[in-house]
């Protein structure tokens, strides 16, 4: 049976998935969250690996060892098919929609040399996309871009639209770069999607990093963020119905991928 192993940052991106599993159980629940079950058939792997570089790269080692690895004393999984990292991203193109997906060609690390921001070498994923059966799901618009993975939330519209021209990328994460630099090694078709979640209309507080830990969004700093800055209120409630219909989209999207997706 075809083994399909989906990667989030979020658990909260994967919930309506991890809702349609059947006969699943729970491999892993420490710092790193596993699901396994089947949807529609199809067995699946759902990964939950935290937000940023450091889960990220303790996430692919952890299943790069475990799960892909030829010599892996637990390689009772060595028969997976494809492998997709998904998520909600910021838009760096104006013209995206909150829910529209982007499936990645090139991903990009930016970070500061001598004070000029530059990219490091991309990882080029799109000779992979034959794998997989892309379609038009029914929610949103599908693009074909590149994506910027970074360090810290982006949050400024001015520094979004920089490095929209500067660098042709068309949407930001935090940990996509950083799954890919450890997985593509493995051989497996791998696909990279995102959902946009904020876009150049829509930006989130720059505080709302810190809402969230490692893969959970912490509830009481919420409240207390809330109580100490009544004025984000309105932003927090737009900013969750974005999230939540940029996950629905995703879902979709996946859901799509499963059901096109070869036994």
């Amino acid at each position: 049976m075809e083994l399909i192993l989906i990667f989030s940052a979020l658990k909260l991106e994967l919930n309506s998935l991890v809702r349609k599993m059947k006969n699943r159980k729970i491999l892993s629940s420490g710092e790193i969250l596993i699901y396994e079950g089947l949807i529609n058939n199809k067995k699946i792997l759902l990964v939950v690996s935290g937000i940023g570089k450091e889960n990220a790269e303790t996430a692919a080692k952890f299943i790069k060892a475990n799960f892909l690895d030829k010599n892996s004393s637990q390689n009772r999984h060595n028969f997976i098919e494809k492998i997709i990292i998904a998520g909600v991203s910021g838009a760096l193109r104006k013209s995206f929609s909150i829910g529209d997906i982007i499936i990645c060609k090139n991903i990009y690390f930016l970070y500061s040399d001598n004070k000029k921001i530059i990219t490091n070498t991309n990882i080029h994923v799109s000779d992979r996309l034959n794998n997989f059966a892309i379609t038009q799901h029914d929610c949103s618009s599908i693009y074909y871009g590149n994506l910027l993975t970074v360090n810290n939330i982006i949050t400024d519209k001015a520094q979004k639209e920089f490095l929209n021209l500067e660098f042709s990328v068309d949407a930001v994460d935090m940990e996509s770069y950083w799954l890919l630099n450890f997985l593509s090694s493995s051989k497996i078709p791998i696909l990279c999607v995102r959902s946009i979640s904020d876009n150049m209309k829509y930006n989130i507080s720059p505080s709302y990093e810190n809402l969230i830990k490692n893969a959970f969004v912490n509830y009481s700093k919420v409240i207390r963020f809330v109580l100490k800055n009544p004025s984000e209120i309105i932003k927090l409630v737009i900013n969750g119905f974005n999230f939540r219909k940029a996950c629905r989209s995703l879902h979709h999207f996946i859901l799509a991928l499963i059901n096109t997706s070869s036994s």
